[in-house]
This record gives C-alpha cells, sequence and structure tokens, in this order.
C-alpha cells in the first residue's frame, strides 16, 4: 500500500501587504527629504551656470560682429540700466542703433556690473573703453564675468576660488 500524501495547496500572493506598502512609501519619503534640497541646489547653479554662459556668448558674438563689419558693436541692457531683463546686441555707433540679437537670463538671477559702462569692442577687436566685469548672483552661489582690456572674457566662480 501506498503511503497517503497530502495534496498541499500553494496559495499564490496577488499583491502587497499593508507593511510592505508603509515600508515602501517610508524609504521612499526618506530619500526624498535627502534629494530634493540637493536638486534645488543643483537647479540654481544650472541656472547661473546658464545666465553667465549667455552673456560671454553675447560678448563673443559683439566682439565678432565687430572684427567682421569693421564697426563698433557691444551689448546694452533691454531697459535703461537693468540688465536682470535681459541685454541686446548691437553694431554701429551707439547701442541705440542696429539691434542684431535680444539675449534673456534665467528666472532667480540677479546681474550686477561692476561699473556703468556698456561694453563694446572697436573693429580689431579690443574692448572700446574700460574693462569691467559682470556678476551673477543667486541665493547660495554666483559666477563672475570679466572682460579684459584685450576683449577676452572669462568666467570665474568666486566661492571656488
Amino acid at each position: 500500500m501506498k503511503p497517503y500524501k497530502q495534496k498541499r495547496k500553494i496559495i499564490q500572493s496577488r499583491g502587497f501587504t499593508l507593511i510592505e506598502l508603509l515600508g515602501t512609501i517610508a524609504i521612499m519619503a526618506i530619500t526624498l527629504a535627502i534629494g530634493v534640497p540637493g536638486i534645488n541646489s543643483i537647479i540654481a547653479n544650472s541656472r547661473l551656470t546658464a545666465s553667465a554662459n549667455t552673456m560671454v556668448s553675447a560678448l563673443q558674438r559683439a566682439r565678432s560682429e565687430s572684427i567682421k563689419q569693421l564697426k563698433i558693436a557691444g551689448i546694452a541692457p533691454k531697459n535703461g540700466s537693468n540688465w536682470e531683463n535681459g541685454w541686446v546686441l548691437w553694431v554701429g555707433s551707439n547701442s541705440s542703433s542696429n539691434i542684431v540679437q535680444t539675449f534673456e537670463p534665467s528666472r532667480n538671477v540677479d546681474v550686477t556690473m561692476s561699473s556703468d559702462f556698456i561694453p563694446s569692442y572697436r573693429p580689431d577687436g579690443r574692448i572700446n573703453g574700460i574693462a569691467g566685469s559682470f556678476t551673477f548672483s543667486s541665493d547660495t552661489d554666483s559666477r563672475t564675468v570679466t572682460i579684459g582690456n584685450t576683449g577676452r572674457v572669462q568666467v570665474t566662480n568666486p566661492q571656488k576660488s
């Protein structure tokens, strides 16, 4: 005679238990609480870098246009003396002459100048007048775009140097 074998029913799980679900939610909450402040600083840093690079691009284009067209070219604030609203690239005798391109800084970025000058380039590519700098700043960081007497543009991060 064969021994009696009891048939076992295998019960398959069809979902999560409440304990598993609560554990997963707790792990996700802790991960988000640690990660979100880091992401905010990355976004702010990216905005600063983008704004500074936009200024560098505008200055390099102004220098290039002045050499190419054999005219004075430069950048000026879009509205009066407020650089935070953006700036324009112009070619000709002054900043109200032929406007070639408009540039916008990123949101939540303050733009200040070291002195009250409108950066412009002579047809030989050198800066017209004195050198200066722009500072782009947010709540936690800043970037400085410096224009040398030769017309060369450089970006620095004062807090890392």
